[in-house]
């Protein structure tokens, strides 16, 4: 189990990460994760609870104590033209089942058997199928990906 806060920045809630992964809710047991909040009787109550009863997010972790970045697994899926091309759906699919977010790339020849829309439609993000889209690359999408 590890203590993490999570959600939008300067407004984070309390969390905890379970033996699976999973980022799971606990501002209904204590207010935040600092120094102030937490000592060892809080942390004997922490330990007291069963992570399957507390509530599960769906939300990427802010950081941990050490201030390291956290939360859920994230995939960057690279789909190539090809008859597999198809399975790239079905894994995006599994994966998410998983709780790990999914974010697709596509080369041209693979738009001829999926199409971005479906793998978009999937995984709740945009799907990046030009190496030289202005959009993207005013945000130097070629370098943001492989980082985030």
């Amino acid at each position: 189990m590890r203590l993490v806060r999570y959600g939008d920045i300067a407004q984070e809630k309390p969390g905890l990460i379970d033996s699976v992964g999973i980022l799971r809710d606990l501002s209904g047991h204590i207010t935040d994760i600092d120094a102030n909040s937490i000592d060892d009787a809080s942390l004997e109550r922490l330990r007291a609870i069963d992570p399957a009863s507390l509530a599960i997010t769906g939300e990427r972790a802010v950081a941990n104590l050490s201030g390291t970045l956290t939360g859920r697994k994230r995939v960057l899926l690279v789909v190539g033209g090809g008859i597999a091309a198809y399975k790239a759906l079905e894994v995006a699919r599994r994966l998410q089942d998983h709780h790990v977010s999914v974010t697709g790339v596509m080369t041209r020849s693979a738009c001829e058997f999926i199409t971005p829309l479906s793998l978009s439609a999937l995984t709740g993000e945009k799907v990046y199928n030009e190496l030289f889209s202005l959009t993207d690359e005013a945000e130097m999408g070629h370098i943001r990906q492989p980082r985030t």
